[in-house]
């Protein structure tokens, strides 16, 4: 002390780190292994803290807890870490120990009658009533008796067949344990047994002498070498050929694994299996369902098989993302088809996509599949359904549904571009009679009054050889009127309209009205292709002149 007030560094405020007394801490390690914690208790067990604690009595009748030791909650529990860290730090040995029996007699002294289930209710009869069989066989070896008996004359072996612990049973027996010992009330182990098997057990231990030590150890090595197997069966599963895993087969194991005390990995392992397994199985059922009722063109249909996949789908890449800690659509864990769950999936996805896409498609053709005669109202609706055609074309849909949606909206679009030419004509002059109009009147109505407006005369397009035609063609080239070139285009616009509307058996009355309009503006296109003969006519003539006048000057110049 005289040391820390002379430190000049030393602060009041300053506390020196606490060094815990490990010998302090029994009932810290006792309610941990109490409430099964079984890293807290094996710290506190790797700290050195002693095992020969007991609570003090939690009531005036010295409750039943009171009585029980680490090793009887550990028993229960079928807790094999604990159980085996507390018989290597001695807590097998306690009841014959000094302090133990010091203990006792304190608390005997106080009036505990449960302190004598100590000794007759052993961690053996705990471990034997749960069927914790690794825990059965970690006591025995510890040198707990088959013998002992509980407060109404129950051995392990009893509370083993009435609890049906087929496993413990058979373990209990082949320790030489009593098949044919009587509690308190004249039982039998036989006469608590229900189960057939076990009672078959017990008939044929009760005829059995009793066994030597060494053929006890050659049967728990057995017991220990069997272990083993079924460990390595549970965790061996193979999981790339999930088809040919028998799923009861493995749950069966699993549950005969717990049971006899596999350790908690294999078991975690092995439920991962079943559940991978079981998804695996319920995906490839939803997918064989949705194939057998495909394709999906009703609502009722796409709650049931499309929805019901969708939500399977979820719950694997759920599973995906917990295993793999990320999002299953994307990221460098994310499943790439080379395991049979992903590859379940990714088959899974693909399917719904198409029936999505095909149901949709029903939709979208159903909504304008009764439209007699198509027009500007409808376009949207028809988008959709080229929409519809585009994906489902994409995800493989049903061909049948394609080619359905396909003529639908041919047969409207057709409708509709008949509707559109028939309006798409430009206002142009059309010849006229000239036997009445003079040469300038002719010219004038010909002339363009609107520079705006299409020109109505056609020309020739002026090469490097002009006035001569080209020299490596030796023909002029004719470029018609803007007039004649739009007029032209609308009429083959209608024509090429009415054959789709035609073949794709279009509205009748719509087909008639634009024949009617086809066949005036037919008549009209005749007489503007006259003009535009004519006009071509005229204008080579007048450049073949100006060709010939211009080769007349050239002569006299030389």
């Amino acid at each position: 002390m005289a040391e820390k007030e002379d430190d000049p560094f030393f602060s009041d405020e300053e506390e020196e780190e606490e060094v815990i007394d490990p010998n302090t801490l029994g009932g810290d390690l006792y309610t941990a292994i109490e409430k099964n914690q079984t890293e807290v208790a094996v710290e506190f067990l790797q700290m050195g803290v002693p095992v020969d604690y007991l609570p003090e009595p939690s009531d005036e009748n010295n409750n039943k807890a009171s009585a029980w030791s680490m090793l009887h909650w550990a028993a229960y529990y079928g807790n094999i870490e604990v159980t085996e860290n507390l018989l290597a730090s001695g807590a097998g040995d306690i009841y014959k120990g000094e302090k133990m029996s010091e203990k006792i007699k304190r608390q005997a002294g106080r009036g505990g009658d449960g302190v004598s289930s100590i000794f007759v209710d052993t961690p053996l009869h705990k471990a034997a009533s749960k069927g914790h069989l690794r825990c059965v066989w970690l006591l025995l070896q510890a040198g707990y008796s088959v013998d002992d008996t509980d407060l109404v004359g129950n051995t392990p072996l009893h509370l083993a067949a009435a609890g049906g612990h087929r496993d413990v049973v058979q373990c209990l027996c082949d320790h030489a344990a009593d098949a044919g010992k009587r509690n308190n009330f004249k039982n039998t182990p036989i006469n608590l047994c229900t189960d057939p098997a076990v009672r078959g057990l017990l008939k044929v231990a009760a005829g059995k002498g009793s066994l030597s030590e060494e053929a006890r150890e050659e049967i728990m090595q057995k017991h220990l070498d069997q272990l083993a197997d079924l460990e390595e069966s549970i965790t061996s599963v193979d999981m790339d050929s999930p088809s040919s895993v028998d799923i009861d087969s493995l749950v069966e194991m699993i549950e005969r694994g717990a049971s006899l005390g596999v350790s908690e990995e294999a078991l975690t392992m092995g439920n991962a299996f079943v559940t991978e397994l079981r998804l695996v199985r319920k995906l490839e059922a939803q997918v064989a369902d949705l194939k057998a009722n495909s394709p999906v063109v009703t609502q009722t249909l796409f709650c049931k098989y499309v929805n019901a996949l969708k939500d399977t789908i979820g719950e694997v890449e759920a599973l995906i993302k917990s295993q793999t800690g990320s999002d299953p659509e994307g990221g460098p864990s994310a499943p790439q088809g080379d395991d049979p769950l992903s590859a379940a999936v990714s088959l899974a996805t693909e399917l719904c996509q198409t029936a999505h896409s095909e149901y949709w498609l029903c939709v979208a053709t159903n909504g304008v599949k009764n439209i007699t005669r198509a027009g500007e109202e409808h376009v949207k609706m028809m988008g959709r359904l080229s929409e519809s055609i585009t994906t489902a074309s994409m995800n493989e849909a049903d061909e049948g549904l394609l080619v359905e949606a396909r003529k639908v909206l041919g047969r409207l679009t057709a409708e509709l571009e008949v509707g559109r030419a028939k309006e798409g004509f430009p206002d142009v002059k059309l010849p006229v009679d000239t036997e009445e109009m003079s040469a300038k009147e002719i010219k004038e109505y010909w002339l363009e009054e609107d520079p705006e407006k299409p020109v109505n005369t056609g020309h020739i397009e002026e090469t490097r050889d002009w006035p001569k035609p080209p020299e490596d063609t030796g023909e002029y080239i004719w470029v018609p009127s803007v007039s004649y070139n739009n007029f032209s285009a609308a009429f083959s616009r209608l024509t090429a309209a009415l054959e789709a509307a035609k073949s794709s058996e279009g509205n009748e009355e719509l087909i008639e009205e634009g024949s009617k309009i086809a066949l005036e503006r037919g008549a009209d296109m005749e007489l503007l292709e006259g003009k535009n003969q004519e006009d071509k006519k005229t204008a080579i003539t007048a450049a073949e002149k100006l060709a010939k006048k211009l080769g007349k000057k050239g002569k006299k110049k030389k």
